[in-house]
């Protein structure tokens, strides 16, 4: 298998041994550890940091990118319009996960989430105050759903993409797939709850809130930033 991915240069047993030995150092490494030594000491700071991150994305991150073209359609958009946008709209958030590369390279994990934390608050209540307006204002409908497309384009390349980075680097290595495990045990717990209650704030036979929940978010990114 390594012959078969590598040219003729490479000295294939010498790979093998060192993957070999790499696996007994990080076995070696995690023996004796608990997810227990995950809260102790400044392993309890780490573990804060990554299920933190990882939570606030599912917080105000992702409950609304997984109905965006639902989002589109209670926002005053027809179905077909609606779909349309859509595509237009994983396009926008490919070209900002993208993004993500350089902005993380000149200006640092730290600066990136929080900058674009802040960002999305902004834009958060943009849509909000765009969700004022009955849907028979057509301006309006397309002002919302563009400024949803917006928020995504900041969201990818920051906290979409960042807190992977965060996740992987903040845990000690000998905790670190604990570390990643318990971020994403808190990542689940938290999208559980706003995949129930994301729905009943779009749903027009539910709470009907429509673009107005930006106003919902937009307090929870300020909760967030704090």
């Amino acid at each position: 298998m390594i012959r078969r991915i590598t040219d003729d240069s490479i000295d294939a047993k010498k790979v093998l041994a060192m993957i070999v030995h790499t696996t007994e150092l990080e076995i070696e490494t995690e023996t004796g550890t608990s997810y227990f030594d995950c809260f102790k000491g400044t392993d309890l700071r780490r573990t804060e940091i990554a299920c933190v991150a990882y939570g606030f994305q599912a917080l105000i991150g992702n409950p609304l990118q997984g109905m965006t073209t639902y989002f589109f359609e209670q926002a005053g958009l027809s179905p077909d319009n609606a779909f349309k946008f859509n595509i237009g709209n994983n396009a926008t958030s490919f070209v900002g996960t993208m993004l993500s590369w350089p902005l993380l390279y000149y200006f640092g994990r730290r600066t990136v989430y929080g900058g674009g934390m802040a960002l999305m608050t902004v834009l958060y209540f943009a849509i909000g105050i765009a969700g004022i307006p009955p849907i028979t204002y057509t301006d309006a409908n397309w002002a919302r759903t563009s400024l949803l497309v917006i928020y995504l384009f900041v969201y990818c390349p920051s906290v979409g993409a960042t807190v992977y980075a965060i996740i992987g680097e903040v845990g000690a290595s000998r905790l670190r797939s604990k570390t990643v495990a318990l971020a994403r045990s808190t990542y689940c717990l938290v999208a559980i709850v706003m995949n129930i209650i994301v729905p009943y704030m779009l749903n027009p036979m539910e709470w009907n809130w429509s673009a107005k929940s930006g106003f919902f978010f937009a307090g929870l990114s300020i909760f967030c930033l704090i």
